[in-house]
């Protein structure tokens, strides 16, 4: 849940500040719409941001910086990192020690699979164990409601996306209506984060006629 800090931090200091010469008896009614439906995006997320960080806090003040997952083989991997990465980072360290039995096949071929199956079996078991303490620490994080908060960031966060990609992807039908786009994307981070490439693509092929646009494939 590292994003939401990024996201944050990128948007310090750009309110979402209402574009000169919208009003909404001048503003052509399609773009007037697309920019409103991205700025009250941007507000639901800006908020549910806030709320998150407050509860991520006080978790991280009840429940400690995440947990050590342990290897039964030795060392452990950060729960920050993620089940995926700890599952791929624990299950290295097995296909390394099995690498290490080659040596040992060539002078005790039977021993070297004996240990083999042993380092198998406990790679099943470690990866059992891995799978519940994630799952317990999901639990944890329902109980305390950090789960359904997330759940609102991640909502929160796809239904900003859509909506900029909506207002870039958007044919203006006049220089005035490009205008007020323009403008408004100035003045928002909408192509200043992670996904600024789409946005920037979606911008160009805006005007680009319908049919026109394979000149753009690479």
């Amino acid at each position: 849940m590292q994003n939401h800090i990024s996201r944050r931090a990128l948007a310090a200091g750009l309110a979402l500040a209402p574009v000169a010469g919208l009003a909404s008896a001048e503003a052509p009614t399609k773009i007037a719409h697309l920019i409103d439906a991205h700025r009250s995006a941007r507000q639901a997320f800006e908020r549910v941001i806030d709320d998150l960080e407050e509860i991520q806090d006080a978790y991280d003040a009840a429940h400690g910086d995440g947990f050590e997952v342990p290897s039964l083989i030795g060392g452990g991997c950060g729960s920050r990192n993620g089940l995926d990465r700890c599952r791929e980072w624990i299950a290295g360290g097995y296909k390394h020690q099995r690498a290490n039995l080659k040596c040992l096949a060539q002078v005790a071929p039977e021993l070297a699979e004996q240990a083999r199956k042993v380092f198998d079996a406990k790679e099943v078991e470690n990866m059992a164990l891995i799978d519940k303490a994630f799952e317990e620490e999901e639990a944890r994080k329902e109980a305390f409601g950090l789960a359904e908060v997330q759940r609102r960031w991640e909502a929160t966060n796809e239904a900003e996306c859509a909506a900029a990609l909506a207002l870039c992807s958007y044919r203006c039908k006049t220089m005035e209506e490009a205008r007020i786009r323009a403008e408004y994307i100035a003045q928002t981070p909408i192509i200043r984060e992670d996904g600024e490439g789409e946005y920037i693509e979606a911008l160009l092929r805006s005007f680009i006629p319908d049919g026109a646009g394979d000149c753009m494939e690479v």
